[in-house]
């Protein structure tokens, strides 16, 4: 399945929340990655980590497309719009999830339960306490 080799090409740590896996429609794999966007991140990475995540999944194969988007852009970057687009949700957050809004979060929820879109949550995401999408 497409959805596998996502998970292989990322190559740092992840967790899968347990529910339906997405498929890809096409043979294509679009992922949407999402990125906080902290300052800090510069300090690594000249365009942030998400653009850095995108590339590398493009760079490694053709079938994969991508889109970066980040916390501060319009609807954090989680809108019906991209989310309807993706099949799978690269999430990068570390100090600002509390920034995630309940509203932005059931959107990315609800299409994980539904069996609509997967989501690889990094390493850092795990480290922040709870990531802003799982329940109380």
């Amino acid at each position: 399945m497409a959805i596998y080799k996502i998970l292989f090409l990322c190559f740092l740590g992840f967790v899968l929340l347990p529910v339906p896996i997405a498929t890809a429609q096409a043979g294509k794999i679009r992922a949407l990655i999402w990125d906080e966007r902290q300052p800090r991140q510069s300090e690594a990475y000249e365009h942030f980590l998400g653009n850095e995540i995108a590339a590398q999944l493009r760079s490694a194969a053709t079938d994969i497309e991508t889109r970066s988007v980040a916390l501060d852009d319009p609807e954090q970057g989680l809108g019906d719009e991209n989310l309807d687009w993706a099949n799978v949700v690269i999430w990068w957050g570390h100090v600002r999830q509390s920034e995630v809004t309940p509203e932005t979060a059931e959107r990315v929820l609800s299409r994980v339960r539904d069996g609509k879109l997967n989501l690889i949550a990094l390493l850092s995401t795990r480290r922040t306490g709870r990531l802003p999408l799982s329940r109380q």
